[in-house]
């Protein structure tokens, strides 16, 4: 549950598998599976819903900041992120779902968080389904503490950004009462069909032909130096490095250079 952290520093808790009609088919879309996890078995909660096609080929890019946000951390300041929640209706009633998480801003109450792109799914669906925005302080154990959290809509966050309007975030004590503690401005917003979006294809495109279509490639390449292939140093390795005086080249030597031409051809 931490969105800046590298998945390499992540821990495999568990895993189960299931069909797509197992979920839908399930009373209210809700299917409750016995996982099984590194420590021992454990309960996922699985939800389904249909796609609303509209709400699938809009998109909406959003800025938020926050200002004067509580300070929560007993030394230094907050480290707030924020979440959104979208609600959606069962047969049980109507229920909250996480739709988006932000990046944390370290030690900041007058965060600037990325701007963002996402389906108008994500938000419910249109422009008037309501929404809650929370904002958290991260903490490093994993029980963040709730700062503030707002009620809204697209077409509220669209006037709020035409007017420069904010947006105050309460926080419900213990005995009910309520407080401001923050508000929270939207710097950026826009909703557009992502056929008319400069820079997104939307239709598919071949490797060799994507460079002409203003594609952009976000090559990474690893090599996984493993001990089943031997040692190194010994020439029967896959990992052994040759001399390149007479075009000798070991197979992931190869591998690269082949990926390197394919890609400088294109």
């Amino acid at each position: 549950d931490i969105a800046n952290i590298e998945l390499n520093m992540n821990n495999l808790i568990g895993f189960e598998l299931c069909m797509l009609s197992d979920i839908m088919n399930a009373p209210n879309r809700q299917l409750s599976l016995e996982a099984q996890g590194v420590r021992g078995k454990f309960r996922i909660q699985v939800i389904g819903e249909e796609v609303n096609v509209f709400a699938e080929t809009q998109l909406v890019f959003l800025g938020l900041s926050a200002r004067d946000l509580d300070k929560k951390d007993l030394f230094g300041k907050s480290n707030p992120f924020f979440r959104i929640y979208r609600q959606q209706e069962t047969q049980s009633g109507v229920e909250e779902v996480l739709s988006y998480k932000s990046e944390v801003v370290m030690q900041e109450l007058n965060p600037q968080w990325c701007s963002v792109d996402l389906r108008l799914a994500a938000f419910g669906g249109d422009p008037i389904s309501p929404f809650r925005i929370s904002v958290y302080d991260w903490n490093r154990n994993g029980k963040h503490d709730l700062i503030g959290s707002v009620r809204t809509c697209i077409n509220a966050l669209r006037s709020a950004h035409e007017r420069g309007a904010k947006l105050d975030l309460e926080y419900v004590r213990k005995d009910g009462t309520k407080k401001i503690s923050g508000s929270l401005h939207v710097t950026q917003f826009a909703t557009m069909n992502p056929e008319r979006v400069p820079g997104v294809m939307t239709t598919p495109v071949a490797l060799p032909s994507a460079p002409k279509a203003n594609g952009r490639f976000s090559f990474i390449l690893a090599i996984d130096f493993s001990s089943s292939n031997g040692d190194p140093k010994d020439n029967t390795s896959l990992h052994h490095v040759m001399s390149n005086k007479h075009g000798h080249r070991n197979p992931y030597q190869k591998c690269i250079l082949a990926l390197d031409g394919l890609f400088r051809s294109c």
